[in-house]
């Protein structure tokens, strides 16, 4: 999971790590990334996502360093590690300097895709390297300081060739509990002429581990721009998004990082688990984050709208 996959790729290929920064008032995530076209020309990318603003900074693939075998990642003067990052950014637009140190990573008790990792023609994988861990230190952002005192921090991948065409997806350790984290991501998965949408789930909650997923018999009972319905077994997820902060980046279609898709990275979103007939947590979170796209939206910018609740649960 560590691993760069892009090694030996000479087209149509992306991978990208994103990292999530907050403290009580702020998000800041980061997004570098290594990209081949279809040609096969060869690029990098840091992309940083603000609550109210994001950047797209373009690498030359010189530029760009990856570990084969662990997560160290290099962008010019710009390295990302397991122990933490370090950030000296200088464009016309964007100013991003600073370093921030990272506790120790809690990684998910297994892979996030299961056995859909084995497959080999998907056109996205998915992976979670941190759901949590401490994050200290300063960036300061355009003259505006982001400053962590042992705040959280949370780290994924994708790679492959592109996004999917239609996907949802919502990450927060804002629970009302330390330690705890939601991850939930429906993707369009194409299989021949009979695509399907595809489930993963993880969810931390009070020091137990929660797996919903395809893999695992999850059902979607209900799923739209704003809201999706989970059950699985004696479990039910209902996370609804409330109100949307959404801020434009660019994604990979066969490499190439040409469609625009939306991020709140900082949002309102309520979040609530079962299991059987108790109700495990009912929680707002002030600071989650959450992405829709779907193929006649990726390129509008259209804003979301927020979906009435469902009655009875």
């Amino acid at each position: 999971m560590l691993q760069f996959h892009g090694e030996k790729k000479r087209r149509r290929f992306f991978e990208g790590w994103y990292l999530k920064h907050q403290n009580a008032a702020q998000t800041l995530a980061l997004i570098p990334a290594y990209h081949v076209d279809t040609a096969g020309q060869a690029s990098a990318s840091l992309q940083i996502i603000a609550d109210r603003q994001s950047f797209h900074i373009p690498f030359s693939a010189a530029d760009f360093y990856a570990n084969p075998r662990q997560f160290h990642v290099q962008l010019g003067r710009n390295h990302f590690d397991t122990d933490g990052i370090l950030l000296d950014v200088h464009t016309p637009s964007c100013h991003l300097t600073g370093a921030l140190s990272y506790g120790p990573w809690h990684l998910p008790e297994t892979d996030i895709m299961g056995p859909f990792r084995f497959l080999p023609f998907l056109q996205c994988n998915h992976g979670i390297l941190s759901l949590f861990h401490s994050a200290a230190g300063t960036l300061t952002l355009n003259g505006t300081p982001y400053c962590f005192d042992a705040d959280t921090g949370y780290i994924e991948k994708d790679w492959g060739t592109s996004f999917p065409s239609a996907y949802l997806w919502t990450q927060t350790n804002d629970l009302d509990t330390d330690s705890a984290c939601i991850m939930l991501a429906l993707a369009t998965v194409p299989i021949g002429t009979f695509p399907f949408t595809g489930c993963i789930c993880a969810i931390v909650y009070q020091g137990k581990s929660y797996r919903l997923a395809t893999y695992c018999g999850v059902r979607i009972l209900a799923h739209s721009p704003t809201h999706v319905l989970l059950e699985q077994g004696s479990h039910r997820l209902h996370v609804q998004l409330l109100h949307p902060s959404a801020q434009p980046l660019q994604a990979p279609v066969r490499g190439n990082m040409s469609r625009v898709i939306h991020e709140s990275p900082s949002c309102r979103v309520r979040y609530r688990f079962w299991e059987g007939s108790q109700l495990l947590f009912d929680h707002i979170s002030e600071r989650a984050s959450f992405e829709y796209s779907a193929p006649e939206s990726a390129d509008t910018g259209h804003p979301v709208q927020t979906a009435p609740d469902i009655q009875g649960l």
